[in-house]
């Protein structure tokens, strides 16, 4: 999550950066729910302190006026923490949506606009197709996709003969290891 220091610091900077990922952030409306919601904790703050001293002032005077001047501070205090979380919710919420600012270098866009900025050697080249993990698990008769899906639903494996015997093993490697 970005620092709303940052942003109100920086804002025309962090404007620019943001806008190669995302169109027309609105900063300013972030850094006002900022102030708002800020306000409103402060003020809370202050109706806090207010109360303990009333409280105080209680323990010592035993009088009528003081104890209505708290329950009211009381309610006061209730009444401004439902619309202080609320404003500190919105505000989080606006804030947690923009990206993290990307380096001066980076592209405008998305990933489409990703340059490869180096290689390291040959892109192997073979003369077989290529199978993804789960064609070659199942072909192999690693793992059942089929039983496994009968038995607890989409998107789960059932490991059978080598491939159960090679996840046991890897399980007590791991665990002799550590």
């Amino acid at each position: 999550m970005l620092d709303i220091q940052k942003i109100i610091n920086e804002k025309d900077r962090v404007q620019e950066a943001l806008e190669k990922r995302i169109k027309n952030p609105d900063l300013d409306l972030i850094i006002a729910l900022y102030e708002d919601s800020k306000s409103k904790k402060q003020a809370l703050d202050f109706l806090r302190e207010k109360q303990n001293k009333l409280v105080n002032q209680i323990k010592i005077k035993k009088e009528d006026r003081l104890i209505q001047e708290s329950k009211k501070i009381k309610l006061d205090i209730k009444d401004l923490e439902e619309k202080s979380n609320k404003a500190r919710n919105e505000y989080q919420k606006k804030l947690g949506v923009l990206p993290n600012i990307p380096a001066e270098d980076v592209s405008a866009g998305g990933k489409e606009n990703n340059e490869v900025v180096s290689t390291y050697k040959n892109k192997p080249q073979f003369d077989f197709e290529i199978k993804d993990h789960v064609e070659l698990a199942t072909s192999l008769g690693l793992i059942d996709y089929k039983r496994a899906t009968k038995m607890s639903g989409a998107g789960f494996w059932a490991y059978k003969d080598k491939g159960a015997e090679l996840e046991w093993a890897l399980w007590n490697y791991f665990k002799d290891f550590h």
